[in-house]
């Protein structure tokens, strides 16, 4: 079992800071969700939700420990609340520190033993394969590839010549990095002709892309996704791209050829037409068809996206 007051202590050590209401006493022996709630348990509320509109479900003191952002009042149902500024990020540390009896997230079938990956996947021996690198069952890494020590390729992924991946990246299975884009001139009668592209892909460190996504080489110059970009499942990105870092992008956003997006941008499954240029910390609503540059700091939506309002207060 585990108290409240040891679970401050921890988060505290972990460089975030942490109040707690009630009883400091009140022990948990595991963890689940608010929505399947496990007597006995913590559980966390997001800022964006209020605790009263789900209190109807618990007991009085039901809750051993709920973790909560302010402005969120303590509820009857818990024992004991404490507050951080991220409860989210806090609930999945505690996890991880008292209750991960998972050695690693492994797994199953992808090795960082070449005699066993190259039996299951083709692997060009001109790829540079980093120490570490773990891969999967059905994948084709062709010569020109660069991987970085310490990244998953899972399986059935597809990585074309002229890739760069870097350090501690994972991509999931399906995924395709370094097809030609969809890039094509026009004939005197119409007819559409395929352009070759020359670029290639250049991925940074602690990457994240998920499954089945596409990443198309560059026409001349490389597409370029920068450190700690987090890619979500079936995203598609063109030609010609730069993703800045720490920057998301959720299922199932369309980026269109020579995009270019800022550092720490939010984009939430949109599509983004050729050229626009979205700068640092843009945030995008869900479903937006954007057709225009967006400005730094912004928040923007709609058909087409237009900025509604600053993302974060200027100091």
């Amino acid at each position: 079992m585990v108290s409240a007051k040891q679970l401050c202590c921890a988060l505290e050590a972990a460089g975030m800071s942490a109040s707690a209401q009630g009883n400091i006493d009140a022990e948990i022996g595991g963890f689940s969700s608010l929505f399947r709630y496990r007597p006995g348990t913590m559980t966390f509320i997001v800022p964006e939700r209020a605790f009263a509109d789900y209190a109807g479900r618990f007991s009085e003191n039901g809750i051993p420990v709920l973790i909560a952002a302010r402005p969120e009042e303590k509820p009857a149902a818990a024992q004991c609340v404490i507050y951080v500024e991220d409860p989210r990020k806090a609930f999945f540390h505690l996890v991880e520190t008292f209750f991960d009896v998972q050695e690693s997230e492994e797994v199953t079938g992808i090795s960082a033993d070449p005699s066993v990956y190259r039996a299951r996947s083709f692997v060009s021996p001109a790829a540079q394969i980093g120490e570490g690198v773990q891969i999967g069952v059905g994948c084709v890494i062709e010569g020109g590839v660069t991987i970085g020590g310490g990244t998953e390729i899972h399986h059935r992924v597809i990585i074309r010549s002229g890739t760069k991946i870097g350090s501690n990246c994972t991509v999931y299975s399906g995924a395709c990095i370094g097809e030609r884009g969809f890039n094509y001139t026009v004939g005197p009668n119409g007819e559409k002709h395929m352009l070759k592209h020359y670029g290639g892909v250049s991925i940074g460190n602690d990457v994240h892309i998920g499954e089945n996504v596409c990443i198309s080489r560059g026409a001349i110059d490389d597409t370029v996704i920068c450190d700690g970009v987090k890619i979500d499942a079936l995203a598609h990105i063109a030609h010609n791209c730069v993703i800045g870092k720490h920057s998301m992008v959720l299922v199932p956003t369309s980026i269109s050829g020579s995009v270019e997006i800022g550092e720490n941008c939010h984009i939430a499954a949109d599509i983004i037409r050729n050229q626009v240029q979205v700068a640092d910390n843009a945030m995008l609503g869900l479903g937006s068809v954007v057709v225009r540059d967006i400005p730094e700091n912004t928040v923007a939506y709609g058909n087409p996206a237009r900025p509604v309002r600053k993302r974060f207060e200027e100091a």
